[in-house]
């Protein structure tokens, strides 16, 4: 997993030159944060079913034309979920007295998650990736994907009545090659 100065930037929403003071606070931060991210994945193999014009994997319709034009051509995908853990959310909460440092870790568990997340895709060939809640595709399937993936048990993640992944630095998606 690579985490490196210019994505976190752009995480965070900074675009040109930058202090060499915050460019400090960042990659301290990035230093430490091998401390406390623990990227893990899972990953499974799907056929998709189409039957009158609706596409299914393991018994899971996948709603939406976006998705659907996403799959267009693919007999097979893969569900993916990757997450770097829950410590990245504790040390945002200790960075409390600082909203610069927040931001700053913030960005740092989205870039690395981001960055697990390719790892994983390549780890079955690469392809791209297509996430509930892009175009029309529902973030009401999420809890279907972790379902099927069994995310709970196997790598810790969750999902909220509010559809939303626990830990927040995690990501699901379908991946078609």
């Amino acid at each position: 997993m690579i985490i490196d100065r210019a994505n976190v930037l752009r995480y965070m929403g900074e675009r040109g030159e930058v202090s060499e003071t915050l460019a400090a606070l960042i990659d301290k931060h990035i230093a430490k944060s091998e401390k406390y991210l623990s990227p893990r994945a899972i990953i499974q193999r799907f056929e998709i079913a189409r039957k009158d014009g609706v596409l299914s994997i393991g018994g899971v319709i996948l709603e939406g034309k976006s998705i659907a034009k996403f799959l267009e051509g693919c007999d097979e995908c893969h569900l993916m979920c990757v997450t770097v853990g829950y410590e990245v959310e504790r040390e945002i909460e200790r960075a409390s007295a600082s909203p610069l440092e927040q931001l700053v870790i913030d960005a740092i568990g989205t870039a690395a998650v981001e960055s697990a997340a390719e790892e994983a895709q390549a780890s079955v060939g690469g392809g791209a990736r297509f996430s509930p809640g892009y175009g029309d595709f529902p973030l009401e399937v999420q809890p279907e994907i972790i379902r099927l993936l069994d995310t709970t048990k196997y790598i810790g993640v969750r999902v909220t009545k509010e559809l939303l992944l626990t830990p927040r630095k995690s990501v699901t998606a379908v991946i078609k090659k």
